[in-house]
């Protein structure tokens, strides 16, 4: 028993890392725009352009997963952020996944919400009165630092999909992928959207 499920865990690795080569997740900022604090996750450097480390890519996003995963069945309450074309992505097929239906503890907005956060009354009472227990923001980007900063002062978790140019300061989960890439973002959040409607 314990042999098949390591077996079942080696496959869906051996996925992941096929499908995130596949769809050229590893490609990731210039030298130049790439940030120290980033390094870590980075496997080298071509052409003066970073190469993402997949592997480490693949064990945040696993990560990631069973906090999900784990918020979804203690019926916690998830914020979802991301720009109207990523969140029009992740509710795709919702007729046939539902998951927002399903689960009312789910909140989703789009990056126009997010500008502003600290000033914006009705934001600030959102987080007041919807207690929010996880962040996945679809795509990091330099303007939600302060949005990033109130998450840490309020101890909620962020899981982010951001390139190698991010700040990941404040992000307790960063997926590094190729952001510039639909295909490659695509597929992380398709995998988002699977861990939601399972």
């Amino acid at each position: 028993m314990i042999n098949k499920k390591i077996k079942i865990k080696k496959i869906q690795k051996e996925y992941l890392l096929n499908s995130l080569f596949k769809s050229k997740n590893f490609y990731g900022e210039s030298l130049k725009k790439t940030k120290k604090k980033n390094l870590p996750f980075i496997y080298g450097f071509r052409h003066n352009y970073s190469i993402i480390n997949l592997k480490s890519t693949i064990f945040v996003l696993q990560k990631s997963i069973l906090l999900i995963k784990n918020c979804l069945k203690k019926k916690k309450n998830i914020l979802i952020i991301g720009d109207s074309f990523d969140i029009k992505f992740l509710l795709s097929e919702s007729k046939k996944i539902n998951f927002l239906n399903n689960n009312k503890n789910i909140f989703l907005k789009n990056d126009t919400w997010v500008n502003g956060l600290i000033t914006n009354e009705n934001v600030s009472n959102f987080l007041k009165f919807n207690k929010i227990n996880l962040v996945i923001l679809l795509k990091s980007k330099t303007k939600e630092n302060y949005l990033l900063k109130e998450l840490n002062y309020k101890n909620i978790p962020v899981i982010t999909l951001n390139n190698t140019n991010s700040n990941i300061d404040y992000i307790n989960y960063p997926i590094f992928s190729n952001t510039k890439n639909l295909k490659s973002l695509f597929f992380l959040i398709y995998i988002i959207r699977k861990t939601f409607s399972q």
